[in-house]
């Protein structure tokens, strides 16, 4: 609202409609952890990233086992698309995208599937290993399979209906 008192950030648009402001400070879109907690589950996880301790730039907090390379490395989005991410890594360690973990979403490290991880309560994570990788994720959840089947039947059904009525 335009009488709220200005953050200390530097203003990157002051208008009508909004003020804007850069965070020189943010965590990238993507980035690599070479260092995983692991916690017993989503309530601890949520506690882990609200302690005031916590660095999402040095670890990354998980709810099960995941194993990475130590030595972290960087990360770089090539392509961003709504069903489908990719990103070209190097270092060992977990590959962190900002975005919300959710059902659905598959992970490949250079063409091989691999498990995807929940993170920091609800981010994305991919494990890689030493060099430098392509990683891609996709969205692929499990409905739309069955309605893609479905809906191929029905047109199929539909066909079939419609010549049978012709030939009569």
């Amino acid at each position: 609202r335009p009488d709220d008192v200005p953050l200390q950030l530097p203003l990157a648009y002051d208008g009508a409609d909004a003020r804007i402001y850069a965070n020189p400070h943010a965590q990238p879109r993507a980035w690599v952890v070479e260092r995983v907690r692991e916690v017993e589950d989503e309530e601890a996880a949520l506690r882990a990233v609200l302690d005031e301790r916590f660095d999402p730039r040095a670890e990354a907090i998980v709810e099960r086992p995941v194993p990475v390379g130590s030595g972290g490395g960087t990360a770089e989005i090539v392509e961003y698309e709504p069903e489908q991410v990719r990103i070209e890594a190097t270092g060992a360690g977990l590959v962190v995208l900002s975005d919300v973990f959710m059902p659905g979403w598959h992970a490949t490290v250079d063409g091989r599937e691999v498990a995807l991880e929940r993170v920091d309560y609800l981010l994305r994570g991919v494990p890689v290993g030493a060099g430098r990788h392509v990683v891609e994720l996709s969205y692929r959840p499990a409905g739309w399979r069955a309605g893609l089947l479905v809906s191929a039947l029905a047109a199929v059904a539909l066909l079939a209906a419609v010549a049978l009525e012709r030939r009569r």
